[in-house]
């Protein structure tokens, strides 16, 4: 497949024409679909590559300059265990091979792709960057779906801009922002906007499209924002991005402590549950290395007023006595002046 090289940033495609995946798990015609899309986005028309490689001509001097080379593979878990651990193993000399391939294991688990730099070196002396699609169940439905495949790619191509700009000898300092920062998603929302315009896309960046909401206890819609104290509530995310398969969601307090923090896996939808056990404003917080966090908030109030009649009856009863009995107490010591 052509691909439309920039003179510093030149990502090829280097996937198989046969597909590597267990066609139970990715389709053979879901992969075709993969490569076009993939072909797609490297393409001149698309624009995505020549504005990253302009980025990155931008930051890095002149004298510095290089063409760096980033291969783009699909790969089954095997395959990336024995490939990641041959092109990093120079990197962290202090890890065995089989420590290597472990982290593999975990990257592979905790992604639909992985990008990394390698000891690898090119005929320019550059190190190599490797872009690793994973043969799981988030490439075929990703594929499908489209746009959270061309999410997935773009998050990856962001990431090889960020170590192309490191290879060529340019500091974390030197960045324009780092991995997973605010800025990464909101360049990611920039190319993926480029490329539907220049491709007259439709559909929207999936973490754009992500819900998140509270459901109290035995109710079947978002609350309100008021839970009642020690009342069970549920914090719910919803997204059609691929992009990692956990999320970690935290409790904060009206103390502004985190009170709970609990990882929990995502496809497509986490939950978790939490009673807050004190009054006042309570925020939930659901992050992931791979979307900007989000929050949503309730009110515990300080005192509930009983719902049915019954508990409005007593709850005057209770009142009235209350008050017959300070009149009674005043006018036993004689006051009337109240």
């Amino acid at each position: 497949m052509a691909a439309a090289n920039g003179n510093v940033f030149t990502p090829t495609d280097k996937t198989s024409p046969t597909n590597p995946c267990p066609p139970a798990v990715v389709p053979n015609d879901v992969y075709d679909k993969f490569r076009k899309l993939l072909s797609d986005l490297l393409g001149s028309k698309a624009g995505v590559v020549s504005d990253i490689d302009s980025q990155v001509k931008g930051k890095v001097p002149d004298d510095k300059e290089k063409p760096v080379s980033i291969e783009i593979e699909v790969v089954t878990k095997d395959q990336f265990k024995t490939q990641y651990a041959n092109d990093v193993d120079k990197l962290y000399p202090d890890k065995t091979a089989d420590q290597l391939k472990n982290d593999a294991e975990n990257f592979f688990n905790a992604n639909a792709a992985y990008t990394y730099i390698t000891d690898n070196l090119d005929a320019n002396g550059v190190q190599k960057i490797k872009i690793k699609v994973f043969c799981k169940d988030s490439l075929r439905t990703a594929t499908i779906d489209k746009s959270p495949l061309l999410e997935s790619l773009i998050h990856e191509l962001v990431h090889a801009k960020l170590y192309t700009m490191l290879v060529l000898g340019l500091t974390d300092a030197d960045l324009p922002f780092l991995d997973h920062a605010d800025k990464f998603f909101g360049e990611i929302k920039r190319l993926f906007d480029l490329l539907k315009k220049n491709l007259e896309l439709s559909f929207s960046l999936p973490f754009e499209n992500s819900n998140f909401f509270l459901v109290e206890l035995g109710e079947d819609h978002p609350s309100d924002g008021v839970v009642s104290l020690d009342h069970q509530v549920t914090a719910i995310f919803e997204t059609q991005s691929v992009l990692g398969n956990e999320i970690t969601f935290k409790w904060i307090n009206p103390s502004k402590e985190i009170v709970r923090t609990e990882i929990k896996p995502l496809e497509l939808m986490a939950q978790d549950t939490f009673v807050p056990n004190s009054p006042g404003h309570w925020t939930v917080v659901a992050e992931s290395l791979h979307m900007r966090a989000v929050v949503a908030s309730f009110d515990v109030p300080f005192s509930v007023i009983p719902e049915s009649p019954i508990g409005i009856i007593v709850l005057m009863a209770s009142s009235l006595a209350a008050l017959g009995g300070f009149m009674a107490l005043r006018r036993s010591k004689g006051t009337t002046d109240w």
